[in-house]
């Protein structure tokens, strides 16, 4: 039975009164925060007499923001440990809706400095009082040129809202007014079908009720294919359109430009992955073998080849693993995490009732970085420990090292540490296994994550990217085209070994991710990052580069914070890394399977 959060002892849980001592003094903090708003409205106008004017504004903005950022923090943990506490979701609407107020009220800044002329600009970067934010101005600037006149931004502005309810229907559609059939095994059971379930189903080893889940869900988007095709046409012509208002080339380039991301970095990724598909042509084929099939569907690609070895784990224990997992990073690293972990108790352990699922990081600038989870003691709840903590320590080295206007860090970023993590502990868990079915075990986890992960989530940018192509080519975008663009994508990816029909040809109608444009392609390109840091510094004394690329939060562009800590994203390397890794590990687990 899930206990209630009163019976989990209070060394399980956070503990948030390092940020404040309870739901009132948030609350004043907050409206503390919102009175300052009248100290920046002067300033509007204002900024282009000096460097100094500048400065104040910034000062005064970015730490008003902080302010009300940590009290929001305060707020969403509240409201997460404990959903079904009012007080707690009045608070967390509260900070909410202050943060967008504030937003708004500050609107005006970013456009402003925009709108100096150049001479003026060069002049106010170049000095003294402005040094610590030159980086900062210099890529706001850059928006200068596919920044409109207010009419056009403010017409911009009000057309994300009827915009974003093609994201809202798609997810209604989805998650409300879908009702699957149920899932049957081979006893003839029946089995409540959801998109929650139906993961859990595909990891069954009764091959009955797989293929039943991936049928019976895929059939019910396959009755609304016309539909979701028109939305998911309809989520394309909007980013098409929002590049074109702004001048730019494509969809593509307007959601890489603000980060200064190449196109190379995505195309590069795609490119190398397709020239290196032999090792996961192969593993699909020995997985063909392995399960004894004569014919292998996608309903049998996450189902584990090796049971029977899952360990239970006390969270002390897990603690354990991680600490001495992350060693190799360092004294300050593990000492840290460390004091993290056993003395600040940054971790909400256990899952009780009325808590939020899955896990996460979160924190802001000033505060501890604090993780979610929901321990049931099992192997993967200890790489998600690890995972997590690869987060926070990302932004607690990031926020001891940068200042405010740096002290954060892209999303293209975001996934690197927390893969690095899992990667130190999966090389420290098959060091300690007792048995070659064991060390199966573990490859077998690994490599399907791999896949999940590089492969999969690189098919799915270059489905996204097939699917922007058509639309601004003014070429036809249908449930037909995608569903023959999607079978021939899982063809080239997977191989031979795998039978497409009719289930696997709609997949892509379930993906919620096509509906934010160009980001899936992060995942593939995170993990690449990490796994070529973990070369680095296993083979090439790279830990102070990765130490660096922790602490460079946001100091300058995602790409060249990589590159000094010498990654780079536009060349094959790291994505070539990667793949003979999984190579490596495919050929590790078929000489385990041979001698079992």
């Amino acid at each position: 039975m899930t206990k209630k959060r009163s019976e989990i002892t209070e060394e399980d849980k956070w503990d948030l009164t390092p940020m404040f001592s309870s739901n009132e003094a948030c609350q004043e903090s907050i409206e503390s925060g919102m009175e300052k708003i009248h100290k920046i409205l002067p300033y509007k106008g204002q900024i282009e007499e000096s460097p100094k004017q500048l400065r104040q504004v910034l000062d005064l903005t970015l730490k008003t923001a902080n302010l009300l950022e940590i009290g929001y923090v305060y707020a969403h943990l509240q409201q997460d440990q404990d959903v079904s506490v009012s007080e707690n979701k009045a608070l967390y609407d509260f900070a909410v809706s202050c943060y967008h107020t504030f937003a708004a009220q500050v609107a005006w800044l970013d456009p402003e400095i925009c709108a100096l002329d150049d001479a003026t600009f060069q002049t106010f970067i170049e000095s003294e009082e402005l040094a610590p934010y030159k980086f900062y101005l210099e890529k706001g600037r850059r928006q200068k040129k596919h920044t409109l006149g207010m009419a056009e931004e403010k017409i911009l502005a009000l057309s994300s809202q009827p915009i974003s309810a093609i994201q809202k229907a798609y997810s209604m559609l989805c998650n409300v007014d879908m009702q699957f059939d149920e899932a049957v095994d081979s006893e003839g059971n029946s089995h409540p079908l959801s998109q929650g379930s139906y993961a859990l189903y595909l990891q069954s080893k009764d091959r009955t009720l797989r293929k039943s889940a991936f049928e019976n869900l895929h059939k019910e988007f396959a009755s609304h294919q016309f539909a979701i095709a028109e939305l998911l046409g309809g989520s394309v012509k909007a980013c098409t359109f929002q590049a074109q208002a702004r001048h730019y080339e494509s969809g593509l380039a307007a959601k890489l430009f603000p980060n200064a991301i190449e196109e190379k970095v995505y195309k590069t990724l795609i490119e190398t992955v397709r020239e290196n598909l032999g090792p996961l042509h192969d593993y699909i084929q020995f997985r063909k073998k392995r399960l004894g099939v004569d014919k292998l569907h996608a309903y049998d690609l996450f189902v584990p080849l090796v049971e029977g070895m899952e360990k239970s784990y006390t969270y002390d224990e897990a603690v354990g693993l991680v600490l001495e997992s992350v060693a190799p990073l360092g004294k300050d690293y593990t000492e840290a995490l460390r004091k993290g972990l056993k003395e600040d108790r940054i971790v909400d352990v256990y899952e009780c009732k009325n808590k939020r699922s899955g896990a996460y990081s979160s924190g802001t600038y000033g505060t501890l970085k604090y993780m979610l989870l929901n321990f049931h003691g099992t192997t993967r709840d200890v790489y998600t420990l690890a995972h997590e903590a690869g987060h926070s320590m990302h932004s607690h080295f990031t926020c001891k090292n940068q200042p405010l206007q740096y002290g954060s860090y892209s999303i293209f970023l975001a996934e690197i540490a927390s893969t690095f993590n899992e990667k130190l502990l999966f090389d420290l868990l098959y060091e300690r296994a007792e048995s070659d079915l064991e060390r199966a075990y573990l490859l077998d986890q690994k490599i399907n994550d791999l896949r999940s992960t590089l492969f999969r989530q690189t098919q799915f940018a270059e489905f996204e990217l097939y699917i922007h192509d058509q639309i601004e080519q003014n070429l036809p975008l249908t449930a037909e085209t995608m569903k023959e663009a999607y079978c021939k994508l899982n063809r080239d990816y997977y191989g031979e070994a795998i039978e497409i029909d009719d289930s696997l040809a709609i997949e892509w109608a379930r993906i919620p991710h096509f509906y934010s444009d160009f980001y899936v392609y992060q995942y593939a390109t995170g993990i690449s990052a990490a796994y070529a840091f973990a070369d680095h510094v296993e083979k090439r004394d790279g830990l102070d580069q990765y130490l660096g690329f922790l602490s460079a939060g946001c100091s300058d562009y995602p790409c060249d914070i990589l590159k000094k800590s010498g990654i780079d994203m536009t060349q094959k390397e790291p994505v070539k890394i990667l793949i003979d890794y999984f190579s490596e590990l495919v050929e590790r687990f078929k000489k385990l399977n041979s001698s079992l």
